[in-house]
């Protein structure tokens, strides 16, 4: 994706709420999990199945928040 870096790389298998670097554009998410985790960026809320992955540009936001019992990873996108 031309124009944009990777940041703010994140894992967990709990909930988390993380203050970002800077204004990112886009997040990545995959539940690695065996249930669903629900995740928030800015004002961005979706619920996302196990074996899932999410990955696509969003509303500009500072703050995730994720909500899960199971593994997940991830990282966030802003211009370079």
């Amino acid at each position: 994706m031309q124009g944009f870096i990777a940041k703010d790389p994140f894992s967990g298998t709990a909930n988390m709420d993380k203050k970002l670097s800077d204004v990112m554009t886009h997040l990545v998410i995959s539940n690695d999990g065996s249930a669903d985790l629900t995740f928030t960026a800015g004002n961005f809320t979706l619920t996302l199945p196990a074996g899932e992955i999410f990955d696509e540009r969003i509303d500009p936001f500072m703050s995730l928040n994720v909500i899960a019992t199971g593994k997940y990873h991830g990282y966030c996108r802003a211009r370079a």
